[in-house]
């Protein structure tokens, strides 16, 4: 930007990239924990960026993030698991309004830079291994995508690590229609998760079609569930929910 305003150059926005750790994370060994960031480094990343174009000759310019993952590295285990889900979600709640935009790295697994991935599960990228199967972060983002544009509460001050335990949620929603119907999907541990569902057939190198299709399924079926409200319109959830669960709540339409 020093640089563009020196010379007279327009800047119509700044795009760069940014990830919260970086090196690639084995979950199950631990190998690369040190080199991780803390939970809120996207916003902070953000607001820092922010605040030098605000103090430049381009305080207009956009903002656009054309990188951010959970990790750099395409041979990161932890990309194909279930905690990113919930962590994908936090941090886009953390950082609404702070970019114009912010891009996935990537949308599934087909992906050039290391060649093609050994296994299924390879640690890459995608949100979508390479034959289709949609990982926990898939769902992160359509549940994200199905959103309104109105925030009624949220409480971000929540800490992010391996050992997770569960959690009991009760809240209460009033002003609602009487007897209006809702549909609750959870996604958890062993619903959505196309990890897990890879784990119970014994972690082919090589599925079958059979077992590629069935995979497809499991990765698919989240738990559905209906609710409705009261005779007053109030809608009374509790719920205890195992580590890393993500629930969306969608009012039937009719």
């Amino acid at each position: 930007m020093a640089y563009c305003s020196k010379e007279n150059l327009p800047v119509d926005f700044i795009s760069t990239h940014a990830y919260p750790t970086d090196y690639a994370l084995d979950p199950e060994s631990g190998r690369g924990r040190g080199a991780v960031r803390y939970v809120h480094s996207l916003r902070d990343d953000l607001s820092w960026l922010r605040s030098v174009i605000a103090q430049s000759d381009y305080p207009e310019a956009e903002i656009h993030i054309t990188e951010w993952s959970t990790s750099p590295n395409s041979r990161d285990r932890m990309h194909d698991n279930l905690p990113p889900a919930a962590y994908i979600v936090k941090t886009m709640l953390d950082c609404r309004g702070l970019a114009e935009s912010v891009m996935y790295w990537t949308f599934t697994d087909i992906f050039e830079e290391k060649g093609g991935g050994p296994t299924p599960f390879h640690g890459g990228f995608g949100m979508m291994t390479f034959q289709g199967w949609k990982k926990p972060s898939y769902h992160a983002f359509r549940m994200l995508h199905a959103l309104g544009d109105e925030q009624l509460y949220y409480m971000g001050d929540i800490n992010h690590c391996m050992e997770a335990s569960s959690k009991t949620i009760d809240f209460c929603i009033e002003n609602l229609p009487p007897h209006a119907i809702f549909t609750i999907e959870t996604l958890d541990d062993t619903h959505g998760n196309a990890l897990h569902a890879f784990q119970c057939i014994g972690s082919p190198d090589a599925p079958t079609r059979e077992q590629s299709e069935w995979m497809k399924e499991q990765a698919e079926t989240v738990v559905k569930e209906k609710v409705q409200t009261d005779a007053n319109g109030t809608l009374r959830i509790r719920r205890t929910l195992r580590p890393w669960t993500l629930m969306l709540f969608r009012q039937d339409r009719h």
